[in-house]
């Protein structure tokens, strides 16, 4: 296994101005074709890659993998709103704004600013929210797990196999975490 010492790239204001766009493959200055562990030239750890470390036929994966739908609330992650796509071709967009944008609906606007479609949803749980949306809500089942719960369920040990790779990897960041 590899151990790497990467500089910084750019400065946290940089960073912030590439929020909501999504970066070419310009950034990438390497690929790595076997294990690694990276981190920062201080010393701080940034990340793990381990290759053939998941079993390929794990259920877990494909359940999930299949039922995943395009989700419109994940912010920049979504990238910036492009009105000359088919998606928003089909919508009438008011009070857009980079990444998100609100639409008119038989003469009313949307209170909701939604993001682009992306496949990239929340599964399991939600931890409590003290007035996300005005609202105070109790731990509950995310909006993909409750009809897909017998299949969230048969995909533990895929994420058990996760988690267990995960603390011999990286113990103390896999404690903090639970």
């Amino acid at each position: 296994m590899k151990t790497i010492y990467l500089p910084e790239l750019c400065s946290e204001e940089e960073l912030n101005t590439l929020k909501g766009h999504h970066l070419d493959d310009g950034w990438i200055l390497h690929l790595f074709d076997e294990d690694v562990d990276l981190f920062s030239e201080d010393g701080k750890f940034i990340l793990s890659f381990r290759k053939k470390l998941l079993k390929e036929t794990e259920v877990g994966f494909e359940n999930y993998k299949k039922m995943i739908n395009p989700s419109r609330g994940r912010g920049a992650s979504a990238g910036q709103i492009d009105p000359d796509l088919l998606y928003w071709k089909k919508r009438n967009l008011t009070n857009t704004n980079g990444i998100s944008t609100s639409y008119t609906v038989n003469g009313k606007v949307s209170k909701m600013k939604i993001n682009n479609p992306v496949y990239s949803t929340p599964i399991g749980y939600f931890d409590k929210s003290n007035g996300g949306l005005g609202k105070h809500l109790p731990c509950r089942l995310t909006s993909f797990t409750k009809p897909n719960l017998k299949e969230y369920e048969a995909g533990f040990p895929f994420l058990k196999e996760i988690a267990e790779n995960y603390k011999s990897i990286r113990p103390e960041e896999y404690n903090k975490q639970l």
